[in-house]
């Protein structure tokens, strides 16, 4: 057995409540993730557009080149605008940098999945992970600019606090 193997297996009979034990369970499920977004993005080419994602994409361009709180014209809260708008201040182009957030935030939702089934302690965690990292609405979404992917890898970490909470009373982390 190979030594990431043996990692996977003494990740999956750590105790649930070890966060790192998840991140390492999560590795195969992230693959997966991964293979499935590169697979949908090389099937169907960059960009895959919705109207709203030029719009977002236009905020984050301005916001990268001049930050501001929020626009009187804004219809979305701020916090995915400002993301995508630090991706691009760091990236230096309007498409790849916001892909690339989006598809760690899809990564991130992956893992919490599995952070959360592991704290549950009912078992399968890693199918859960497998299952949603093939999700065609995680997948579709995440080779978009759209804040969706955002939205949910924010609520899979607050979920993931929060069941933690509830699973053993341990204080929330700050």
């Amino acid at each position: 057995m190979s030594s990431s193997a043996k990692a996977a297996v003494a990740a999956a009979r750590a105790p649930a409540s070890s966060l790192h034990a998840a991140l390492a369970l999560g590795a195969g499920p992230v693959v997966l993730y991964a293979l499935a977004l590169l697979w949908t993005v090389m099937r169907s080419g960059l960009p895959i557009l919705w109207a709203d994602d030029i719009t977002r994409s236009m905020y984050a361009v301005q916001w990268a080149n001049a930050p501001f709180f929020f626009p009187p014209d804004l219809v979305w809260l701020p916090a995915p605008m400002w993301l995508d708008g630090i991706a691009v201040w760091l990236g230096g182009n309007a498409w790849e940098p916001i892909f690339v957030v989006n598809g760690l935030c899809g990564a991130i939702v992956v893992l919490m999945v599995i952070a959360i089934a592991r704290e549950t302690r009912l078992g399968g965690a890693l199918i859960a992970g497998v299952l949603a990292a093939l999700s065609p609405v995680l997948v579709i979404v995440s080779a978009s600019r759209l804040s969706e992917p955002k939205a949910w890898a924010f609520t899979m970490v607050g979920l993931y606090f929060w069941q933690r909470h509830i699973s053993s009373r341990r204080p929330l982390a700050y």
